[in-house]
């Protein structure tokens, strides 16, 4: 019996820091899902690139711009992110630092969704972005 309870032990140990490792450690799915978007908006296929959206992000910029978001997207202009600095998820949430750009996603039953493009950091404000969900 003592052998059981330590393979149970052992099954139980593995099962939490596997759940450790989920979202939060899905930082490299993230960055994956970033480039997609970029290279998207880099070659001018706004719908490649509003696949990528959160549905509150993408209704939001086609009620903004008046537009269905294939157009509005690519009429927004965004400037190439570049390269991937770093990507760092957490829970639900993830941040991904580009050369010129910062993109914020979402992770939804469908996976990594972007959420906000277009960002400025600002000193003790929250970031400015020209793509955002309400």
């Amino acid at each position: 019996m003592p052998r059981l309870a330590a393979l149970t032990a052992a099954a139980a140990v593995v099962a939490a820091l596997s759940g450790c490792a989920g979202p939060a450690g899905n930082d490299a799915a993230a960055a994956s899902v970033a480039d997609d978007f970029e290279s998207a908006l880099s070659s001018g296929d706004g719908a490649a690139a509003c696949r990528l959206l959160t549905d509150n992000t993408r209704i939001t910029l086609e009620d903004d711009q008046g537009a269905p978001c294939a157009s509005a997207i690519t009429a927004l202009g965004l400037d190439a992110g570049g390269a991937i600095d770093s990507s760092r998820a957490y829970a639900r949430a993830a941040q991904v630092m580009l050369q010129n750009d910062v993109l914020f996603l979402a992770l939804e039953p469908s996976g990594w969704r972007v959420t906000a493009a277009g960002c400025t950091a600002r000193v003790d404000r929250p970031y400015l972005c020209d793509l955002e969900g309400k």
